[in-house]
């Protein structure tokens, strides 16, 4: 029913690029002699001072207290692939949207989590809409209408901004078998899923996965997520309202790996199904 997803196929794109670039002199202008680089042992100093301060820097970025974003950190970015599906019954006048998190990982997320947004120059599907806060695309509460459908969504974590498209498919009763089938609510349907890696002494951050369901079958909103079994590196925290692993890993958690499950729960107490074989499914987050 749902398009499986890998977190190594990520598509991410920034605001800000370089304006460095090359061209020749301009006409009638006189080439000038060339001095060597290295005149004294003075200038050879000098020159290697500033390649190691330059060696040395963080570049600090807006988006919570004590954020940083390091050599090698992952960069702001949303898997490809993501999607779900609707259903409407023309003779019963209803629908069904199934609803998910929709995912984002990497850059510096602050303490309320990632920023949704619906890319400029696209428009969601009809009958959905998407909680900017916690990534959860659902129904709004209007019929949806039959059609294959694909938007651009925008995340940013107060500094940088990434984008990608997304699809929306709904299909009639009659080509389910008669009846909508709603989703149920539960958490990832795999086994295992391994998480992109931390940098230690840089921000991190991403989203975690749950189907919310459809129909009668679907989760009461709002949702609250927590650590279930397993270890977090330290100084990473799962976010209860969003759903975000995030946090700052220090020097001790470097080449070190984590496993965890957890517990989502809707707001009548609910708690999200475990669908492989009763065993929910592990995360797996590795320092570096």
């Amino acid at each position: 029913m749902f398009l499986q997803f890998r977190w190594g196929v990520t598509e991410a794109s920034s605001r800000s690029k370089s304006r460095l670039g090359g061209g020749a002199l301009p006409t009638g202008e006189r080439k000038k002699r060339v001095r060597p680089l290295f005149r004294n042992a003075r200038n050879l100093l000098l020159i290697l001072g500033a390649l190691l301060a330059l060696g040395s820097c963080k570049a600090t970025v807006a988006g919570g207290e004590g954020n940083t974003l390091v050599a090698g950190a992952p960069l702001l970015g949303i898997p490809g692939g993501q999607g779900t599906n609707g259903c409407i019954d023309p003779v019963a006048g209803t629908s069904v949207v199934n609803a998910r998190t929709f995912l984002a990982s990497g850059g510096t997320p602050p303490p309320g989590g990632y920023t949704w947004s619906v890319s400029a120059g696209s428009v969601l599907p009809p009958g959905t809409t998407m909680d900017s806060q916690t990534g959860i695309f659902r129904g709004n509460g209007v019929s949806v209408e039959v059609g294959v459908y694909n938007f651009s969504m925008d995340v940013t974590d107060g500094s940088t901004t990434a984008s990608a498209p997304f699809f929306f498919n709904v299909d009639t009763a009659a080509s389910e078998g008669g009846t909508c089938k709603a989703g149920v609510f539960e958490q990832i349907p795999q086994p295992t899923d391994q998480l992109p890696p931390a940098a230690v002494k840089g921000s991190y951050g991403a989203s975690l996965f749950v189907v919310v369901g459809g129909g009668g079958s679907a989760a009461a909103l709002p949702l609250s997520w927590s650590l279930g079994s397993g270890t977090l590196p330290p100084g990473m925290t799962i976010d209860s309202v969003s759903g975000i692993v995030r946090g700052n890993p220090p020097v001790s958690a470097s080449g070190q790996s984590y496993s965890f499950t957890i517990t989502v729960t809707d707001q009548n107490g609910k708690v999200a199904a475990c669908p492989s074989g009763g065993v929910c499914p592990s995360y797996f987050l590795s320092a570096f």
